[in-house]
């Protein structure tokens, strides 16, 4: 851990460039002193392993990309470093890493109408606002992403629902259909496609909607959408478990 690379082999390297499952964050977790709550996770629609450097960010990142309207999300995207610091001049600040490293934005969010959205995760509002540096590297950032016409915004980890959150993760680790192994992540995989939709906010009852499934009950509040998939509903749960299911091809 704590292994760094300086700002010129960031870009040898290509960090910052790249969307989807080319796309190489500024700032990998290997690289820093202390990794804390950092994790990777694997993106579920185009299984880049993405580097997130707090559980705010984790849960952030999982919140975000849960919405159907997000394409993409950019974790540790470079921001422009002369522009940060001609910023922080005008707003007499010191620049970040005294002008010679580059500030980065935690999660940069492309939208399936071609608008971009820039936020940065915090983990609580206590104490931020009498952290003076970081209210103004904050305010820095807010004015780069302003000059863009990019829409800024923060979000902190105790607006999030730590059961949706949880909800979300179990859902998306069987979004492949690869890994289902029996009713319940079967129930998850359909959850992640959206066939099925629940209120992801509370817990979920996984054996009401497999007896909904089977036609035993009402599903366990979940919804079916689409006409195929109410076909598969009147479908018992193990046909639809041994059934052959054609398979997503390998990633070259």
């Amino acid at each position: 851990m704590g292994k760094g690379i300086s700002e010129d082999g960031k870009v040898k390297e290509g960090r910052g460039l790249g969307s989807g499952a080319s796309y190489k964050p500024w700032i990998k977790i290997r690289e820093l002193n202390s990794s804390g709550t950092a994790s990777s996770f694997p993106d579920w629609k185009h299984g880049r392993m993405v580097e997130l450097l707090s559980q705010a960010e984790l849960w952030a990142y999982l919140k975000i990309r849960w919405n159907d309207s997000v394409t993409d999300i950019r974790e540790q995207y470079p921001i422009d470093l002369a522009a940060t610091n001609s910023i922080a001049r005008k707003l007499g600040f010191r620049p970040a890493g005294n002008g010679q490293k580059r500030m980065t934005t935690d999660l940069l969010v492309s939208l399936d109408d071609g608008r971009t959205m820039a936020v940065s995760v915090k983990a609580e509002r206590k104490g931020l606002a009498e952290n003076r540096r970081k209210m103004e590297l904050l305010a820095i950032e807010y004015e780069y992403w302003k000059a863009c016409g990019v829409p800024w915004q923060i979000v902190f980890k105790e607006d999030l629902s730590p059961v949706e959150i949880r909800n979300i993760r179990d859902a998306v680790s069987c979004y492949d259909i690869r890994k289902v192994t029996d009713e319940f992540s079967f129930v998850r995989h359909l959850i992640a496609r959206k066939i099925i939709t629940v209120d992801m906010t509370k817990p979920i009852d996984y054996r009401g909607i497999i007896e909904g499934l089977e036609g035993d009950n009402d599903g366990g509040n979940a919804s079916v959408c689409g006409t195929q998939t109410r076909q598969q509903q009147r479908l018992r749960m193990e046909d639809i478990l041994h059934r052959e299911l054609p398979l997503p091809a390998d990633p070259d």
